[in-house]
Formats: C-alpha cells, structure tokens, sequence
C-alpha cells in the first residue's frame, strides 16, 4: 500500500505487511536487536499458536542524510557508515503519521477482533491518547529498522558532478572499461519498491552496450 500523507505528488509512505512465525527469519533480516525479539515476541509465538503479522509504515523519500567514511586504506576494512536516521524532523512526521494509520487500519473490522498490538507494550506501556504524536515518535525513534531497498550508492548524473560516480550510459568515471547496473545508480529512490526500475535500468544499459 502506497500512502500520500503530506498530500504531494507522489506517494511518501509504504505500508508492509509481513506475516511471521516463531522460526521466522524476519526479526534476523531486519536486525531487530534479539533482546527486543525475546522480550515482546518471543512469548506470544512460543507455544506455535500464534503468529505475528508486522505492519510497517516506510519512508519511501527519507530527508536525513548520514555519511559513509573509510576506515582504512585497506580495501577489505569495512567503512564507517552513520545513516544519521531520523534526523530530519520531516522524516519522524512522516512515520508518525504513517504509524496513525495503521493503528486506524488495525481498528477497523474485522481486523481489530483478531489482533492483538504489541506497540504500546513495546513503548514501555505508555498510554498512547495522552499525546499520540509523542507516543508514536518514541516508537518510531526506538524501533526503526532499515528495510531491503537500498539504493544510490553509485549515483549516476552529470559526469562534471563530484557527488556521481557513474555516467548516463552507466560507465564508471575514470575507470576504462567498467559498468555499474543496478539499484545503486538511482540518484533517488523511486517510490515503491526497486525490482521494477532495476530490471528497466538493466534493459535500457542492454541496448547501451549493444549501441541500440
């Protein structure tokens, strides 16, 4: 689901939903900390019973901006990387409200015979009608996970642009004989899952390479 929150012209916030089990591969995936796992999770799908459905509200066009540094001169040393979440306030709007609605969504019938939320538990069972926009943003700012579409770490543009790495036919700049052709040379992210676009950036470079 595909949400205009802010009400521009595309859509800002996707919703997930992600059923899940106890032997779910899910809470790994997502580098949910094992504490918070066993703490709140855990003891709701032990006995088999029961399963879990995430509903994810998505910064599909996050402001925040963190940097990527070198650690060492040896390409093997895994870089310093600060995703700097969450700070631009825009961002934490966003996902509140993103997280509203999907509190609406699980109200309704006859969804909200069924299941069970762990959120307010999870938030140190804050009482969330006191201030809901305070609840949400403590939710928000203690639970947000990085989700599997990563794009733009090869910014293709103009090729006098410091900031790119890869030009429009997607030849890396200053390296002979070398390509880049994927979800990294997206200057931004789409808004929406990556699958698509890829697979269209990789047809487009076909017909590059083959001087179509």
């Amino acid at each position: 689901t595909f949400i205009l929150l802010d009400k521009t012209q595309v859509p800002d916030t996707q919703i997930h939903l992600l059923p899940a089990t106890a032997d779910t591969k899910l809470i790994k995936n997502s580098n949910l900390k094992p504490e918070i796992y066993e703490q709140y999770l855990d003891p709701h799908l032990a006995d088999g019973q029961l399963g879990t459905v995430f509903c994810l509200p998505t910064l599909l066009h996050p402001k925040s901006k963190g940097e990527i540094t070198l650690a060492s001169r040896d390409p093997f040393i895994h870089p310093i990387i600060n995703p700097n979440y969450l700070e631009n306030k825009q961002d934490v709007q966003v996902l509140v409200e993103g997280c509203k609605l999907v509190k609406k969504i699980c109200h309704t019938e006859p969804l909200k015979d069924i299941l069970q939320s762990l959120a307010k538990e999870m938030n140190g069972n804050e009482i969330i009608d006191d201030n809901e926009d305070k609840f949400w943003e403590s939710y928000v700012r203690k639970y947000s996970v990085t989700i599997y579409h990563p794009v733009g770490t090869c910014k293709m543009g103009k090729e006098q642009d410091e900031m790119t790495v890869v030009t429009p036919d997607t030849k890396v700049k200053g390296v002979k004989g070398l390509r880049v052709i994927d979800a990294s040379i997206m200057p931004s992210i789409v808004s929406g899952n990556t699958n698509i676009p890829t697979i269209a950036i990789a047809e487009r470079a076909a017909d590059l390479i083959k001087n179509i």
